[in-house]
């Protein structure tokens, strides 16, 4: 099974791009070199070792009912990233009376995006166990996709989130640009750096979803799955 050499920006990497100001054609990554970099030799060896153990799935489920409910599932999840959302739009940031003073500087608005970046983490991973959970529930083909999803989250989500703590960089530069346009002594650049952090989130959740609703996508198609033959031939 061949790789498409890229995919479309997602709404965080499209984020990113407009506050750096990077060209979108410089922007463009070949996704097996990416993930060829992400991999060391020894994660190399033991990924073919799973995935020769997850080939071996679809013979040890044979008979096995599926009691997956793939539209109450979907429907969970909807409801995750909405109540999701709604948290992340309702959470306190930056006081807008810290505008007033002259000193304000970024380091506690940095601490408070790590902080609740990392509540966002916890709370995206442990949806996706269950997700995984609930497609152990499936068909054998759905049961080797949970299988391989927790395979890349235990070897990849180190790597992703030591990059995702970087978004605060980006962050910093924007309350630097906030605070740098708006007249001296105004606090109205504030709240539009709360929304820049708020923004950046929203974007965040919509990432780290992505392997969520991939697995969600694929519970929709149970037919297309029973086979295996995605995931059993490589």
């Amino acid at each position: 099974m061949s790789l498409p050499r890229a995919f479309a920006p997602s709404p965080l990497a499209r984020l990113l791009r407009a506050w750096a100001r990077l060209d979108a054609d410089a922007a463009q990554v070949d996704l097996a070199h990416a993930l060829g970099n992400w991999l060391s030799a020894v994660d190399s060896v033991r990924l073919e070792a799973a995935l020769q153990s997850i080939d071996r799935y679809a013979s040890a489920a044979r008979g096995v009912t599926s009691t997956l409910d793939a539209a109450d599932l979907a429907e969970r999840h909807r409801r995750f990233l909405a109540d999701t959302a709604d948290w992340i739009r309702a959470l306190p940031l930056m006081d807008t009376a810290l505008g007033d003073g002259a000193q304000t500087t970024y380091g506690p608005s940095q601490q408070r995006y790590l902080t609740v970046q990392k509540q966002l983490e916890n709370r995206v991973n442990a949806w996706r166990a269950q997700v995984r959970k609930a497609l152990a529930a499936g068909t054998s083909g759905l049961r080797q996709l949970a299988a391989l999803d927790g395979v890349l989250d235990e070897m990849l989500g180190p790597r992703e989130q030591r990059l995702l703590a970087s978004v605060s960089v980006y962050l910093e530069r924007r309350f630097e640009h906030r605070r740098g346009v708006e007249p001296e002594g105004a606090s109205n650049w504030v709240e539009g750096f709360n929304q820049d952090m708020r923004q950046m989130l929203l974007a965040e959740l919509q990432h780290r979803q992505q392997p969520i609703q991939g697995m969600v996508d694929a519970a929709q198609q149970p037919a297309a799955m029973r086979a295996d033959p995605a995931l059993s031939s490589r």
